[in-house]
């Protein structure tokens, strides 16, 4: 999808996750491909390419062997309404690892997921297809 508009110089960069709302259709979660910023009273143009429906704000942490390491923020992109088998998990940084576990909190429950393949990769975040392991039990807070 291409942009246009008045957008600062520094507001906006290659890679950035946004999420745009169309007529007639949910929040859609985008990253900028490309940005021309012209200057003068000539308009912005950016172009987005839509990577996944139905965002849901997720907690997310690398299983390791400190169970209580802090959740970092986090997008669950899904097909389904619920989350039931597979997904895409956008995390920050540089945190994929082929097979690697996760666990995820969000409103909707706890899961155990599985990183199944790198699907994309920016300067800030990464989008990995992650496979439901378990349904965990949410701990008391």
């Amino acid at each position: 999808m291409r942009l246009y508009g008045d957008c600062p110089p520094d507001l906006l960069q290659a890679g950035a996750l946004v999420m745009l709302k169309r007529r007639g259709f949910e929040w859609q979660l985008g990253l900028v491909r490309w940005i021309s910023l012209p200057g003068g009273d000539a308009p912005a143009e950016c172009g987005v390419e839509f990577v996944g429906k139905r965002p849901q704000a997720v907690g997310a942490s690398a299983v390791t062997s400190h169970p209580d390491a802090p959740l970092d923020p986090g997008l669950l992109l899904q097909a389904e309404r619920r989350f039931r088998q597979r997904g895409v998990l956008v995390l920050p940084g540089r945190q994929y690892q082929a097979l690697r576990p996760f666990r995820l909190q969000a409103d909707g429950g706890e899961w155990l997921v599985r990183a199944q393949r790198l699907l994309q990769q920016t300067g800030s975040c990464q989008l990995m297809e992650i496979r439901l392991e378990d349904e965990l039990e949410p701990k008391p807070v």
